[in-house]
């Protein structure tokens, strides 16, 4: 067993997907700060406590807390979200319960709840080197596509217990195993049992955001575009697998909407509070798709603001992408426009706007992101002059760092709703300096988390004692006898 229990550990230490989840996530939670602040992240938090404590749906009692995101129906209040990610939370606040007396800083239920967001957050950055490799990407460029994407503005999500940052995992594991199957030839049992995975994946992720339920369209049309005739004959138990789950989901969102609101198709956004917020017109579609990309006077800015890298890397990248794939290329910007230019019809964009930029969109970001892999692998090519590698490498990190520093400066921030586009330029810095950042998130967050950071450096990647020569060497600290033999 201790053999076993070695092996694994040995694996595990060689893993650079683990290393990079371990490096991410601990950047992640540098970022967390106290509780949650924002009104939507108390509506799942509201909505968790409503389930666990009163073993209803019903919020009225809370409404206090979130009267900007409530639906009002025959008297009761119901939260105005999708229930998956509360769904998510109640093991997590159940066992919190049970230790409660054992644990005792404060805002701990709501702090571990985010830090768990984290954690799925840093597996989503781990998802699209996994994706990037399936493209046939080599090792580091799928590392720095994945880095890319953990540091923009994912980053700010990864501190926000909210829906937008948890539906990019469901949505792009499920997409990740399809394409695992469709790009791989394997064994009946193996791809039904991938395919099963990620019926459940892409089927939580509706129950995560209904919304999600636009993107069925390309993922349909990817599964007939590639089984065709197949479906009806030798795949059909394939296909059987991959949509069992997603039809189950979707009966159980109907089956608690005819509970709920006497309709199936009736949700608490159709009795939203603020009507307005939920309205629908093609009209709005020119300026939704400006405030989107390029340009919104909102508080969260628009993608160009925060990742302009992505315009210049993806759009050469699903060219490049399209050539050598061409179905998974479709699949992507089939995605990515169905749900820019579903959100861009909205009358009222204002929540989306609400954090670090445009937030509908984040389902799909990584989608939008996993082509800049194929950006690179041309650039790297040896029959690339050395020129232009290196005019691509300074554009390529000038942005990045562009990015790194504004996004940072947000996601340390103490409430990052109040920041503007002119403050965001500032810096953390002046941020600090001018009071938006709080103190007491770098002194009892940002220490102990680079100490644990070190203490995982020299357990997982030190393994030559590099770090504890270095240290020896800088305190003038000599070696023992014993050491020297």
């Amino acid at each position: 067993m201790w053999h076993s229990i070695k092996s694994f550990h040995n694996a595990l230490l060689k893993s650079i997907r683990f290393k990079l989840f371990i490096a991410v996530y601990i950047i992640y939670q540098l970022g967390i700060g106290w509780g949650v602040h924002q009104m939507d992240e108390w509506a799942h938090y509201i909505m968790i406590i409503a389930l666990v404590e009163d073993n209803t749906f019903i919020v009225t009692k809370y409404v206090h807390y979130i009267y900007f995101t409530v639906g009002f129906y025959e008297g009761n209040y119901y939260v105005a979200k999708a229930p998956g990610l509360s769904f998510l939370g109640i093991p997590i606040y159940m066992l919190l319960k049970i230790l409660d007396g054992y644990v005792s800083f404060p805002n701990h239920y709501q702090y571990i709840l985010i830090s768990f967001v984290a954690v799925i957050s840093a597996l989503t950055v781990v998802l699209v080197h996994d994706v990037c490799r399936l493209l046939n990407c080599s090792e580091r460029t799928s590392i720095l596509t994945a880095i890319l994407s953990a540091f923009g503005i994912a980053w700010t999500h990864s501190k926000r217990f909210e829906d937008g940052s948890v539906s990019p995992f469901f949505l792009l594991m499920g997409i990740y195993l399809l394409m695992k199957v469709t790009r791989n030839q394997l064994p009946e049992k193996e791809e039904m049992k991938y395919l099963a995975f990620a019926g459940v994946s892409i089927g939580y992720a509706l129950l995560v955001e209904y919304t999600n339920v636009i993107l069925l369209v390309p993922i349909i049309s990817y599964v007939i575009f590639t089984y065709k005739a197949k479906i009806f004959g030798h795949k059909l138990r394939q296909v059987l697998c991959l949509f069992s789950p997603i039809v189950a989901m979707g009966l159980v969102i109907l089956g608690l909407n005819q509970i709920l609101f006497d309709s199936p198709f009736s949700t608490a956004y159709t009795y939203h509070t603020f009507g307005p917020a939920t309205e629908f017109s093609i009209t709005y579609i020119p300026q939704g798709l400006f405030k989107f990309l390029i340009y919104s006077d909102l508080g969260g800015g628009s993608l160009f603001f925060y990742q302009p890298l992505i315009f210049f890397t993806s759009t050469f990248g699903f060219f490049k992408m399209y050539k050598l794939f061409k179905r998974e290329t479709l699949l992507f910007i089939a995605s990515i426009l169905l749900n820019i230019l579903f959100f861009s019809m909205r009358v009222d964009l204002g929540g989306g706007f609400h954090y670090i930029g445009p937030g509908y969109i984040h389902p799909v970001l990584p989608l939008l992101i996993i082509p800049t892999a194929l950006t690179i692998e041309t650039f790297n090519a040896k029959s690339v002059s050395i020129f232009r590698r290196r005019i691509f490498w300074s554009v390529y990190l000038g942005l990045f760092a562009f990015s790194v520093v504004v996004i940072g400066a947000c996601v340390l921030a103490y409430n990052f709703t109040i920041l503007n586009l002119p403050i965001a330029y500032i810096g953390a810095f002046e941020l600090l300096k001018s009071g938006y950042l709080d103190p007491r998130l770098l002194k009892h967050r940002f220490l102990p988390s680079i100490l644990v950071g070190i203490l995982l450096y020299v357990v997982f990647w030190d393994r030559r004692g590099t770090l504890k020569s270095r240290l020896r060497k800088m305190f003038g600290i000599k070696k023992k006898k014993n050491e020297l033999s």
